[in-house]
């Protein structure tokens, strides 16, 4: 499973900058600190508003409890200061993360906190997002936060139960597209191996009408979780979800076995940011000393279950190419074996073909 995301998401440019440095939320805006309140009030009222801030500063979600909030803060001056926040604890996307955490608060759209940068925030909902931004700077990911995730442009809901889907996994569904794309005409069958949420089985599933697909996990409420997203995507009638380890509930064969598996090493995994080492289901990261445990297994035992010329995809990490390909080899029942990159240049996804 990815947890690195090469893609840079579009933030404002000023939000990235350095907690000291004094830069605006949005371009030829008012310059805020910190702990700053509403940009109108006098100097004397700022003040007053800086030392109220400095015994309160979860206002801004940086205190250790959650405490009442203080008044006149706007969209624009809490997005801030939160994002100062979440940079010194070291969020790779602070500006990014408050966003999505007031935009859950208050039911808007991103575009609604630019149209409405200086909206007063309520106590209600400022001491709502406290106790989100709380969670976050105790490291629990933002898309556990606020309860889904978008992968390949569906909306999916996630929990602790799952991996959160990463952007790096689209390039999994890509390389089945193509495939499938120059497949004969008729029903595919594809087996989803591991799905979690149901990420990349449901994705198939609303882009090839044709597919029937098979998705397992071995957790339960991993598979909860999917066939909720997968009622709510109403694709329920071409996604079966199945309870079993890897293959094991698998009957008949398949045109194409897809998997993105745990490919951490212990070493790895404990040099994992806290947010995914303490949060993110380990069992959906981890497979043993490298790392290709899992990929062994699935490569050993899928031809029992493949057509003839089926192909299986998995989803790699970056310095596993050649351990992947040598168990490829070895395993002796595969040919036209290929690679593909990510968007960030690192190589994602293994396939081969059943001789």
């Amino acid at each position: 499973m990815a947890v690195m995301n090469p893609k840079a998401s579009a933030v404002p440019t000023t939000w990235g900058k350095r907690a000291d440095e004094e830069q605006t939320l949005f371009p030829g805006d008012r310059r805020f600190s910190a702990f700053s309140a509403e940009s109108r009030q006098s100097e004397s009222e700022r003040s007053s508003a800086t030392r109220r801030m400095k015994n309160k500063r979860t206002s801004l979600g940086i205190g250790n409890s959650p405490e009442p909030a203080a008044e006149g803060f706007t969209v624009q001056s809490l997005l801030h200061g939160t994002a100062l926040s979440f940079a010194r604890a070291g969020s790779s996307s602070p500006a990014l993360d408050a966003e999505m955490l007031l935009m859950q608060v208050l039911g808007a759209s991103r575009t609604d906190l630019y149209v409405q940068a200086h909206r007063e925030i309520s106590p209600k909902e400022q001491n709502a997002f406290n106790a989100l931004a709380e969670r976050r700077l105790g490291g629990e990911p933002v898309a556990y936060l606020i309860g889904r995730r978008e992968f390949w442009s569906i909306d999916l809901e996630v929990d602790s139960a799952v991996l959160v889907p990463r952007p790096e996994t689209e390039v999994l569904v890509e390389e089945v597209l193509r495939v499938a794309s120059d497949a004969e005409p008729g029903t595919l069958r594809i087996a989803d191996v591991g799905t979690g949420s149901g990420a990349v089985a449901l994705a198939l599933a609303g882009a090839l009408k044709r597919a029937r697909i098979v998705a397992t996990d071995i957790s339960r409420k991993a598979l909860a979780v999917a066939s909720r997203n997968a009622r709510r995507l109403r694709l329920q009638d071409r996604v079966t979800f199945l309870a079993g380890d890897l293959l094991e509930p698998l009957k008949g064969g398949f045109d194409c076995i897809v998997s993105n598996p745990p490919y951490l090493s212990e070493r790895e995994f404990s040099s994992l940011m806290r947010d995914v080492r303490e949060f993110e289901p380990r069992n959906a990261l981890v497979a043993g000393r490298e790392g290709t445990e899992i990929h062994r297994r699935l490569i050993e035992t899928a031809p029992g279950h493949l057509r003839q010329g089926g192909r299986l995809f998995l989803e790699i990490g970056p310095d596993q190419k050649m351990q992947v390909e040598d168990c490829f080899l070895k395993e002796g029942r595969y040919k036209d074996i290929r690679f593909r990159r990510d968007y960030g240049g690192l190589w994602r996804v293994a396939s081969a073909a059943r001789i």
